[in-house]
């Protein structure tokens, strides 16, 4: 316990390094399953070598600072490497606080964007079991999902998903084919999962639009940082639904359930 810690701590200084002038640091735990699909997804945010699978304990520890870019991310858990200046404490290190996680048999993942802010995630297998049972229920009604994402991979896995629970995935890769998607008044939408972030820019902005086009279509977020963080900074409010990252069939049932108590006639499974 001393040595998380100590991990906890480091990444509480990383956080008010990144915030100079304030923000929000937030600090959860949770349970998840993590199967091959929630493991694919992973591999990105992994640093190298990692490998991790089965019920999980997580930890994650977020921040609303500048974010990284996707070559820092790269090189984040390199030993010695910083983003410091000269004459800066550097702490114990994010290659050290990894150390840390994988003596204890876990894994630590980093998600972050430039200008929101930066996600850690440390995952430590839990000693007994504690999985959730996944429902057999086949969904009230097979919903028709419009699944927008720029990530080809992320779009796949969640369309997968979406299809292991009963419903009809409709993708599409960009805000672009989306729109032309929406406006084609001979499909069918009950629902649109899309990622927070669309090019660079904020998704709200285009589900906005959206809704002027299909007005009682329901909207559920996919991020890599946690809800609560995103609500607390007011990148989204309290009664928008978000998947955080890893997805899973029970993450994404539960959204589902969420958007149906919303809305007339339940999609949920």
């Amino acid at each position: 316990p001393t040595h998380v810690e100590q991990a906890i701590v480091h990444l509480a200084i990383n956080a008010s390094d990144a915030m100079p002038s304030g923000g929000f640091l937030t600090i959860q735990t949770e349970y998840i399953h993590i199967d091959d699909i929630a493991a694919v997804q992973m591999q990105r945010g992994l640093a190298r070598g990692q490998r991790i699978s089965g019920d999980v304990a997580v930890l994650r520890v977020s921040d609303s600072g500048a974010g990284m870019t996707a070559e820092v991310q790269a090189r984040i858990f390199e030993p010695f490497f910083t983003t410091k200046g000269k004459g800066r404490s550097t702490g114990l290190g994010l290659s050290t606080v990894l150390g840390i996680v994988q003596s204890m048999g876990g894994a630590m993942t980093v998600h972050s964007v430039p200008g929101v802010g930066t996600s850690f995630a440390m995952y430590f297998p839990l000693v007994k079991p504690r999985r959730e049972t996944p429902s057999d229920t086949a969904p009230t009604r097979p919903a028709n999902i419009l699944v927008l994402n720029e990530d080809a991979m992320e779009l796949n896995v969640a369309s997968r998903l979406l299809s292991k629970l009963g419903h009809k995935p409709v993708a599409a890769e960009s805000s672009k084919d989306a729109l032309r998607i929406i406006q084609d008044a001979n499909v069918q939408l009950d629902c649109m999962v899309c990622s927070l972030y669309l090019g660079g820019t904020d998704a709200r902005d285009f589900v906005s639009n959206v809704r002027k086009i299909r007005q009682a279509i329901s909207v559920i977020y996919l991020s890599g940082f946690p809800a609560e963080h995103l609500v607390r900074c007011g990148r989204i409010t309290a009664s928008d639904v978000v998947v955080s990252r890893p997805y899973t069939l029970n993450s994404l049932r539960a959204a589902l359930n969420s958007t149906a108590g919303k809305q007339t006639g339940s999609i949920a499974s």
